[in-house]
């Protein structure tokens, strides 16, 4: 009520869940566990771990399905910023989290890490096998070494053919080889 007093069409006011999500992004790092969060079409919300991060080497698998973080069941009215805070926390702390693996149960403790937003992430589609899917989500300085170590995972995960999904990228400068610089996009 109070921003909307002010009567500017260009001031809004963030719940605190986004505004933290926001400060995180900006800062290029947080504490989470490093796996990437989706809506699946039947609203349930999958997880894409990270090579080499808590997920991961806890055990979670690519196309695990969340159901509950914490004490919190996660439903499908759910909205996935809620989610995002859910998982993330202070780098050393616990979290408990359960997941449907194709009809099988799992519970893992992670102990969240400090994450660095990668510029790129993929993975495989569970429903094509042979379609790896990369979003580069942001131009950094690191996206070239990134989009080719994605590309080199997905071939040797059987990809023969590749998504390139630029969707809500809101560019940025990036360096190729030989000094020669793209503009924002």
């Amino acid at each position: 009520g109070m921003m909307e007093s002010f009567k500017d069409p260009y001031s809004v006011f963030v719940e605190p869940p986004q505004t933290e999500l926001q400060s995180q992004q900006l800062s290029g790092k947080f504490g989470g566990i490093g796996a990437s969060v989706r809506r699946e079409n039947d609203g349930r919300y999958a997880l894409s771990p990270f090579p080499d991060r808590p997920a991961a080497q806890a055990g979670v698998q690519e196309g695990d399905v969340l159901v509950k973080v914490d004490e919190t069941a996660i439903t499908s009215e759910m909205i996935l910023d809620d989610i995002t805070s859910l998982l993330r926390g202070e780098v050393g702390t616990q979290v408990k989290i359960e997941i449907d693996r194709v009809g099988r149960q799992l519970a893992f403790d992670i102990t969240r890490g400090e994450i660095s937003t990668p510029s790129v992430t993929w993975r495989i589609l569970s429903q094509a096998p042979a379609v790896g899917y990369l979003k580069l989500n942001i131009f950094t300085q690191t996206s070239k070494d990134e989009l080719i170590k994605a590309i080199d995972d997905l071939k040797k995960q059987g990809a023969t053919q590749l998504i390139f999904d630029l969707r809500d990228n809101g560019g940025y400068m990036l360096g190729f080889a030989g000094g020669q610089t793209a503009q924002p996009t």
